[in-house]
């Protein structure tokens, strides 16, 4: 087979259809959120479901004091 430079070769990645369909998806439901938490829930649990991982967290900077403060937990008791 002639694998010409620049080309993609989309008969040897099986997968690509079903990320591209899976990212079309992800973008659907990313429009229809209206509130910072929800939002960065949605994207660390589709992040967990490419990076196996059983815990995850984002820490946002605080703009009046400056400390981090835990904006989102995932995988684990908020508490």
């Amino acid at each position: 087979m002639d694998k010409r430079e620049g080309f993609i070769d989309t008969h040897s990645d099986t997968g690509q259809v079903e990320r591209l369909m899976d990212c079309i998806a992800f973008s659907k439901v990313l429009a229809g959120i209206y509130d910072m938490e929800t939002l960065l829930k949605e994207v660390l649990q589709r992040i967990n479901a490419i990076i196996a991982a059983k815990n995850w967290s984002l820490l946002l900077i605080d703009p009046k004091t400056k400390e981090l403060y835990f904006a989102v937990v995932v995988g684990v008791a908020p508490k």
